[in-house]
């Protein structure tokens, strides 16, 4: 019996002390904000082509130039323009020139940035009114200064929508 009194002591004293050891581990700080994006550097300058349809039948390929600033940790802001051309790809439609000007704002998670984005569009060829559209998309980092970026909008003033890839070029 002696000897169950002494271990259980022992346990005690082991389990009061522990407690104390435990009160004195050092806390790892966050990995900063570099980290949280995996190393791409998303603010600064980019540049490059983007390819789409739209629910009229045309096609588009266009150039595209944009700046993006980081306000916060994981909060990004940028603006965007384009020259572009589109084709008619079997609805009877016509070909063209447009532009495009517009911002986005978005989170970046990892290598993926999610952002909504606003602007307008502008017929170059046959001219008429500035277009407006909504939308959004999600671009991934997949090298030191690329992404990848796919987007959907949507030009409520005469109801078509527009799906986009881009291969974009960051310049840091």
């Amino acid at each position: 019996m002696r000897g169950f009194t002494v271990l259980s002591a022992a346990a005690v004293a082991a389990l009061m002390t522990s407690a104390a050891f435990g009160a004195d581990l050092m806390m790892t700080p966050p990995a900063p904000a570099e980290a949280m994006t995996d190393g791409f550097a998303w603010d600064g300058l980019y540049g490059g082509i983007s390819v789409g349809y739209d629910t009229t039948g045309d096609a588009e390929l266009k150039g595209v130039v944009g700046v993006n600033l980081l306000p916060a940790e994981s909060f990004l802001i940028g603006i965007e323009g384009g020259l572009g051309y589109y084709f008619d790809v079997g609805n009877g439609g016509g070909n063209g020139v447009y532009t495009t000007v517009g911002a986005r704002a978005g989170f970046i998670s990892g290598p993926a940035l999610y952002y909504l984005t606003a602007g307008a569009w502008y017929d170059v060829t046959y001219g008429g009114p500035v277009y407006g559209f909504v939308g959004g998309g999600v671009e991934f980092a997949v090298g030191d200064n690329t992404s990848i970026q796919l987007q959907a909008v949507y030009y409520p003033s005469y109801g078509d929508s527009d799906v986009t890839a881009s291969l974009l070029w960051h310049m840091h």
